[in-house]
């Protein structure tokens, strides 16, 4: 699989990507994240997901990156809010920076 090229945080295909609907495999991962946080890892989420188990742990690494699948984290940071299940390893400033304040955490 090609290397996936980073977003530059506040250009054109950024903004763009941040407006794209989830998949359904990432929807699923997100939910299975923020239900079971702390008790399953990220590679545990992608595989309940639905993606191959040789992967899983890239692609989840790989969604949960800012700069490669904004749409991902600012869904995940969302969900997290709603629920208020913000987990202890990312900090307000990190919620907001990747989308310029624009999330419901603020």
């Amino acid at each position: 699989m090609p290397r996936k090229r980073l977003l530059r945080l506040g250009g054109k295909e950024y903004e763009k990507r941040l407006k794209t609907p989830l998949t359904r495999r990432e929807e699923i991962f997100v939910k299975a994240l923020v239900s079971q946080d702390g008790m399953i890892t990220q590679g545990e989420a992608a595989i309940e997901a639905g993606y191959s188990t040789s992967s899983a742990h890239v692609r989840a690494s790989e969604m949960m990156n800012p700069y490669l699948c904004p749409h991902v984290v600012r869904k995940w940071c969302m969900v997290c809010c709603r629920t208020g299940r913000v987990p202890q390893r990312i900090s307000q400033r990190s919620l907001r920076e990747p989308f310029g304040g624009k999330t419901r955490c603020n």
